[in-house]
Order: C-alpha cells, then sequence, then structure tokens
C-alpha cells in the first residue's frame, strides 16, 4: 500500500522522514545534517546506546538515503556504488543504503554487494520497509 505520495516528497524530506522513522526504531538519537555535499553521511546515530542498537562508544551507524521513488535497478546501481567509493566502512561502522525506490530481493543483493565489505542484505531499505515502519510508528 502507498502511504505517501513518494513523488511529492523532497530529498530533504525524505531523509527527515527516515530520520523520525529510525529514531522511533532504535529509541535512539539519529543525526541529521544540513543539505549539501555530506561525504556518504546524510543520518548518523554514534555509540554508546542501549538497546535496541547497544552501540559500543566507539561505533556508529551511517544511512545514506536516496530519494529516487522510480529509478530502477540501474540508476540505483550508479547512485550507490558512488557512494560505495566514497565511505569508508570499518569494524564500527554499521552503513545502510536507503532509498525510496520499490526493491527487489535481486535489487537489493546487488546495491549490497557495491559496498567494501559488502552490507547485510537487512541494511539496505526500500520503500517497502520504510512503509513498514510508517505503519508500525504511525500516531
Amino acid at each position: 500500500m502507498n502511504v505517501l505520495n513518494w513523488d511529492g516528497l523532497s530529498s530533504h524530506d525524505a531523509e527527515i522522514l527516515l530520520r523520525d522513522l529510525l529514531s522511533a526504531e532504535w529509541d535512539a538519537n539519529v543525526e541529521s545534517f544540513r543539505r549539501g555535499p555530506d561525504g556518504g553521511v546524510d543520518l548518523r546515530v554514534l555509540g554508546p546506546s542501549g538497546p535496541p542498537l547497544n552501540l559500543s562508544p566507539a561505533s556508529r551507524i551511517v544511512v545514506q538515503v536516496k530519494h529516487y521513488p522510480n529509478a530502477n535497478l540501474a540508476r540505483l546501481r550508479t547512485a550507490f556504488r558512488k557512494e560505495a567509493e566514497r565511505i569508508e566502512i570499518d569494524a564500527d561502522t554499521r552503513y545502510l543504503a536507503v532509498t525510496t525506490a520499490k526493491l527487489s530481493i535481486r535489487a537489493k543483493q546487488t546495491i549490497a554487494n557495491l559496498f567494501h565489505p559488502p552490507l547485510k542484505e537487512s541494511d539496505v531499505l526500500g520503500r517497502e520497509d520504510i512503509e513498514s515502519l510508517l505503519a508500525k510508528h504511525s500516531t
């Protein structure tokens, strides 16, 4: 079920929506930043944190949001490949690749494998995942 007019959201609005949903889901302060070049970081959570994340003081979660509601896999692959080249994922960093596009299992696998080391498929979120979070956290 499409609960939002995804085409009507700006990229910044999509990031703020994700910030609020992830803050509710994780019971954590998810930081957002001003518009502009971000070095692969649209949203961030810094450790330490309690459950459910249980981040150590040196750990962090980085979220990159691509607001491409009608994108095909080729466009998403190009966009996330650029991000994968810019971001350094180390043992203390969990990276989430998020898009407002609808994703198949194959698309999630493809995007996850663009990163080094590869992301967990569960750390690639598409529109269906966002809408699930919306349903879970709607007021």
